[in-house]
């Protein structure tokens, strides 16, 4: 109905409010934690590691924008690559530092009525996407969401639909909830961080207690109405080091779609930070030496022998050229342990909860193994099937690895309108509901600005990067390191993304080359797990590596044999 540019919108219909206490919240501390809301739903203030020396850059974000595309097919029949599975287009992100979100309770129904009316009117339909976000945005009540829906269907033009996500705790869900949800369509997105140990380490209720049980429950509820949630699960530091445990006990839930989600949070005290922690020089690695590991790959000349299993073409002679099955057999120099989170100063830049960019790398790495050993076809992973399709040809569906950003807006409680959900501060507020119109306002000058200063304020280092498609710098609120050539700008995550696109691009390749010619996932996993034993076959622990590293193979791979 409208010709401006197409935008998306995260809503908060109790904007920071929560039942939960999460230690890396990125409220806590910061003046949108709100308190004594009359429920027990307001923010209790910033304990734990989630004090006020915080700045704003916690969760990370990553919002899915566009449609799937074309392109590789990772699994699964038929072509094209599977990008959101059951509607996981957002996760959860935010920054939040700064602002005071008025009112106690929940959105008025005045506000909720002129955000649905703007928010279909600007829409290009025939679908228009509802992400309602928060906080906890079931604490506004079963009863808000009937209201939202009749708003929606009186508002719709005849032919047109709405598609309702709702991102989630789990929590307080019951029957009543799920019903109502599968009656009209809601998919949701369910926080949960993987083992109980874990998730109950951080997710605790307002009175300390794990929440881990009543999740699963949460996600079991849903599934038996029909509702196959997403599943968003932060790597924190701790899980980063069990990543076999986290991503297994997420498979395990059985909804096939996992996103993982970075914790990266700030401390606050040293201004533009200096060195290159989350770089993968910080492990040993210098130069290039991320980008090139998977040229000395573990699996040699396994693109041949897949032309002779059916992969022709450019494909698969791109697969040989790049180490074929990716470097599964992890080059140590690269994926070494340990990382500096610390500045010039020799104070730490981020808190302990935070993920370093070699650990992150890590996670990504042993997680991508598993998958594509055991689940092709039969789980996704955002980040997996977002990067194949990118290789594939297609554009960037997720804000962070998109050229540009600014095009998911935030509408927070009162009816406030904000650049996104990483910069609800003064600054970053670009209009009212009550006053704008949200056509208008995601076209400002200022709001193209700003999504544009993320391609426009690339370091050259990103600039010249082989991986710069599939990143483009990731997201601002992490871009806080300093380029090897001291330029500001770099992202913090920057070592261990370089890390995971070198090690997955030349299976990528290679899973393309034989799915092109007809090959199931069954048997795509089937080769693949072939070839390693293969690669293995009478290497002893002391024996030299099979990846190339010439460390001896029990001090190296010996864990990653079949």
């Amino acid at each position: 109905m409208s010709a401006v540019r197409p935008f998306s919108l995260m809503v908060k219909p109790v904007g920071s409010r929560c039942n939960l206490e999460c230690s890396y919240c990125y409220y806590l501390g910061t003046k949108l934690d709100v308190v004594g809301c009359g429920d027990g739903g307001g923010r209790m203030g910033g304990n734990g590691v989630g004090g006020s020396g915080l700045s704003g850059s916690g969760i990370g974000c990553s919002v899915q924008m566009g449609g799937s595309g074309s392109g590789v097919q990772m699994g699964g029949s038929g072509s094209g690559v599977q990008i959101g599975g059951s509607g996981s287009s957002v996760q959860m992100g935010g920054s939040g530092s700064g602002v005071q979100i008025g009112g106690s309770g929940r959105m008025s129904d005045d506000v909720l009525e002129r955000f649905i009316r703007q928010y279909i009117y600007a829409s290009q339909g025939p679908n228009v996407n509802f992400v309602w976000h928060g906080g906890e945005p079931t604490i506004a009540g079963l009863d808000f969401y009937r209201k939202a829906v009749e708003i929606q269907k009186r508002c719709l033009p005849q032919g047109w639909a709405c598609w309702n996500n709702l991102q989630t705790n789990g929590t307080l869900l019951d029957a009543e909830w799920c019903a109502f949800m599968a009656e009209e369509g809601f998919d949701a997105g369910v926080s949960i961080d993987g083992t109980r140990l874990i998730h109950d380490r951080y997710r605790k209720d307002k009175r300390g207690n794990g929440t881990y049980d009543r999740v699963v429950a949460a996600v079991r509820l849903l599934q038996e109405h029909g509702i196959q949630p997403d599943l968003l699960c932060t790597v924190t530091s701790d899980a980063a080091m069990n990543p076999l445990a986290v991503y297994r006990a997420l498979r395990e839930l059985d909804t096939k779609w996992i996103q993982f989600i970075p914790i990266v949070r700030r401390l606050r005290g040293e201004g533009v930070p200096v060195g290159s922690a989350g770089k993968a020089q910080s492990s040993g690695a210098s130069g290039d030496s991320a980008g090139e590991a998977h040229r000395s790959g573990a699996f040699g000349d396994s693109a041949g022998e897949a032309q002779s299993s059916g992969a022709s073409g450019d494909s698969a002679e791109e697969a040989q050229s790049s180490g074929a099955f990716g470097d599964l057999a992890a080059d140590a120099s690269v994926r070494g342990s340990g990382s500096s989170s610390m500045g010039a100063s020799g104070v730490s830049l981020v808190t302990p909860d935070s993920v370093t960019g070699e650990l992150y790398g890590e996670f990504l790495c042993a997680v991508f193994d598993e998958w594509l050993l055991n689940d092709l076809g039969s789980v996704e992973v955002q980040l997996f099937a977002e990067a194949a399709h990118v290789w594939a040809g297609g554009e960037a569906g997720l804000c962070w690895m998109a050229p540009t950003c600014g095009r998911v807006l935030v509408v927070e409680q009162d009816g406030g309108v904000y650049s996104c959900d990483h910069f609800v501060a003064p600054e970053h507020k670009i209009g009212d509901i009550s006053a704008d119109n949200l056509s208008s306002l995601a076209n400002l000058p200022a709001q193209i600005k700003f999504g544009d200063a993320k391609r426009d304020a690339l370091p050259k280092e990103c600039r010249e990067c082989e991986w710069l498609l599939v990143c483009n710098g990731g997201c601002p609120k992490d871009r806080f390191e300093l380029s090897n050539t001291g330029e500001p700008g770099l992202n913090y995550l920057c070592g261990g993304l370089k890390r995971f696109f070198s090690y997955a691009r030349p299976a990528v390749d290679l899973v393309s080359a034989l799915t092109q010619r007809g090959q199931s996932p069954a048997e795509v996993m089937a080769y693949l797990r072939a070839r390693l034993s293969a690669l293995w076959k009478n290497v002893g622990r002391n024996d030299p590596c099979p990846c190339g590293s010439g460390k001896k193979a029990k001090n190296c791979c010996w864990s990653k044999r079949v």
